[in-house]
């Protein structure tokens, strides 16, 4: 069986290293017009009134298209009510209405996350409209998850599969006398994730203050029934959250090591700097006329939502737009919700106000009419990485960073360095990662890796001891350089988690040390200054 440097000593490294990691994405939704016909820029058939208006077609190729020599995208759709041809037509099967494709266990072990994009309201009530799709049927059973598929789902994601919610705005039913949200069949009963979005009542599609409505409109758009601006290729500037990280590294000298301060943005907007994004940083989205709205809970179950210490983890709102609708006064609202559950040992959930941000008439303006990508579209092909590697398995990329850092350990560069230190080893192998785009995936997982090993469990909310991260990943470095480690056939890394946590362990140890020496430096320095000013004293008596 090969080894890891039978592979990593090759000339043709990248070319036997290709696609083996892959991030399986399920799309999964409910109406006929969520279609997956190829988008061609040309011949207009994602833009307004067309068939392929709310397709994912786009969003599938452009994150496809994001595909690296260490990581692979492959995503499968799923539609609950729908059978699809080889190019992506709907095939109408009448036998689906009352029979749906449920959610199953051997569906969701296939996948490590789920992106839901739902039309409809709840079961046995009027769907969406069509706009030249199959008239769907009302009366189909099952249009919310069954108890079964809940159970099952509340499983998985406890195992760590991670769920993107979406809808959009909320219309009014008039057989209900209330107004209900897109999406809210698949998305309400969802656990955790169903309880970060709205789903009755406000923002609805277009405001009216004296019946207390208002609507969302980050577009800008006077025209609510074309709604030109959706289409275009101005997309709307969004604020970030960031936060402010201590980076710990050894600097040498008397000073051993030190603790930098960095202000970053949230992983899932973080972007490597280029030309397109000097900034690093996603802070654009698309837009639309009436989006949804986010809701993060007041109370906080312990049913659903696991402790991070001594309390609950919270969701949090991370990107901002503005409201552009006459009576909002230019109002922030929040575009997207993010719970790190990968923290309490659970899967990641986002939630996003509107699944406008990803179907094909909101992105088509940011395609040449080459049927290339414009610098919006790599920008938003670099989020929709993210949010992959975000709502990821623990375990996958864990095995994508090995993977990288396998190739690290066997380059030519590290070869020269052999008889570095392990610092010098692990800024070594940062640099490289920076350079293939994977800088914030180590950021990520070793934050991840550094939490979970000292936070799981505990009782307190107390802040967590810093680490160093270059050296964490110099041990993974000399481990990867001596330690024979085996493939499968599939060329699937073994025992990741025990090489992280050996690892962790170490960096902790050394970290330990640079204590020890910096303490005993610190008393030997205090007790020279205390005796020399005691001389001082005695010599003034």
């Amino acid at each position: 069986m090969p080894t890891l440097k039978d592979f990593t000593m090759r000339d043709h490294w990248r070319e036997t290293l290709v696609g083996r990691v892959t991030i399986r994405v399920l799309f999964y939704c409910d109406d006929a017009d969520e279609s997956w016909m190829a988008v061609d820029k040309n011949t207009g058939n994602a833009k307004r009134g067309f068939k392929d208006e709310f397709g994912l077609g786009l969003l599938k190729t452009t994150l496809q298209n994001q595909s690296t020599f260490f990581t692979r995208y492959q995503v499968d759709v799923v539609n609950r009510f729908y059978d699809y041809d080889n190019q992506g037509n709907v095939i109408h099967n009448p036998a689906l209405l009352q029979n749906p494709h449920r959610l199953t266990q051997a569906m969701l072990n296939k996948y490590s996350q789920i992106w839901m994009f739902g039309m409809h309201y709840g079961n046995h009530m009027d769907p969406a409209p069509n706009f030249g799709g199959i008239k769907f049927d009302k009366n189909a059973n099952d249009q919310e998850f069954t108890e079964e598929e809940i159970r099952l789902l509340r499983q998985w994601m406890d195992a760590g599969g991670g769920v993107l919610v979406t809808g959009d705005h909320s219309n009014w039913l008039k057989d209900q006398a209330d107004y209900y949200n897109l999406g809210r069949a698949l998305g309400k009963n969802i656990p955790r994730a169903g309880e970060m979005r709205v789903w009755m009542g406000n923002p609805v599609s277009q405001g009216n203050s004296q019946l207390g409505l208002y609507h969302v409109d980050t577009a800008g758009d006077n025209d609510m029934s074309n709604m030109p601006k959706q289409e275009d290729d101005q997309p709307q500037a969004t604020r970030v959250k960031y936060h402010w990280q201590l980076r710990h590294e050894y600097i040498g000298g008397p000073f051993g090591d030190a603790y930098i301060p960095e202000r970053v943005a949230h992983p899932l907007f973080a972007a490597p700097i280029s030309a397109d994004n000097p900034n690093g940083v996603i802070d654009i989205f698309p837009d639309h006329v009436h989006e949804g709205a986010l809701r993060i809970p007041a109370n906080l179950s312990e049913r659903d939502w696991p402790k991070y210490g001594s309390k609950p983890l919270k969701p949090e709102i991370i990107s901002w737009g503005i409201n552009q609708a006459a009576d909002a006064n230019q109002q922030e609202v929040g575009l997207v919700a993010a719970y790190q559950g990968k923290l309490c040992g659970v899967g990641n959930i986002v939630a996003d106000s509107t699944w406008h941000h990803y179907i094909n008439v909101n992105l088509i303006g940011f395609v040449h009419h080459d049927n290339t990508p414009d610098k919006t579209l790599r920008r938003m092909g670099q989020f929709y990485a993210n949010l992959a590697r975000y709502l990821c398995n623990q375990t996958v990329l864990n095995k994508l960073l090995i993977n990288a850092l396998a190739v690290v350990a066997g380059s030519a560069g590290i070869r020269e360095i052999h008889s570095a230190s392990i610092e010098q080893k692990g800024r070594y192998a940062c640099n490289f990662l920076a350079q293939e785009g994977l800088l914030s995936l180590a950021d990520s997982v070793m934050h991840n890796l550094h939490a979970q090993q000292l936070a799981l469990g505990a009782k307190t909310n107390e802040a967590l001891p810093g680490i160093n991260q270059q050296w964490v990943i110099g041990h993974l470095i000399e481990t990867l350089q001596t330690t024979t480690i085996e493939l499968d056939d599939h060329l699937h890394m073994l025992d990741t988690e025990a090489l992280f946590a050996q690892s962790h362990k170490q960096a902790l140890l050394e970290a330990r040390k640079q204590r020890t020496r910096q303490l005993t430096r610190f008393k030997r320095m205090t007790s020279h200054l205390l005796e020399r000013s005691n001389s001082h004293l005695r010599a003034h008596r």
